[in-house]
């Protein structure tokens, strides 16, 4: 059912604007100490679904998921490692994606004794992992006949 006034099918007040960039995109989260190169996970997103209303919701990593897929596994074995193999003390870095929120999030923090470092938002110049990400997303771009799709990374 459209609800609007028959001389309104253009006007901006009704209509969605929809975007489709045609590639799959993905999550991946990583860890790096001084030194030392810990995992890359590929992690696992929620399914994306679409209200009767046409609108997208979900489609990407929640809470339980990071800390089931990220805290609690990789994380976890990282640390052990680091601790027996070159006696660090672990201070994570970490920036102001949701996933990184909640309770379910600072029970996983707070199970593994890690103690955290917040800095501010949109600051990806103190995130020493950010420039790391950058050089491995340019090197999947520059590579001939780079994967456009999930499955064949």
């Amino acid at each position: 059912m459209v609800t609007r006034r028959p001389d309104g099918a253009y006007l901006p007040e009704y209509l969605v604007y929809s975007y489709h960039i045609g590639r799959d995109s993905l999550m991946d989260w990583g860890a790096i100490a001084n030194g030392v190169k810990g995992p890359i996970v590929n992690l696992k997103m929620t399914q994306q679904t679409t209200t009767p209303t046409r609108q997208k919701q979900g489609g990407g990593l929640n809470i339980k998921g990071y800390a089931d897929q990220a805290l609690s596994g990789p994380l976890k074995k990282f640390r052990q490692h680091l601790t027996k193999d070159y006696g660090h003390t672990i201070l994570i870095v970490k920036d102001s994606a949701s996933s990184y929120k909640g309770e379910a999030a600072q029970k996983a923090w707070d199970k593994l004794g890690m103690k955290c470092l917040h800095h501010p938002p949109n600051s990806p110049d103190l995130n020493p992992i950010k420039p790391i990400w950058n050089v491995l997303k340019k090197q999947v771009a520059e590579a001939p006949d780079y994967p456009k799709k999930r499955e064949s990374l």
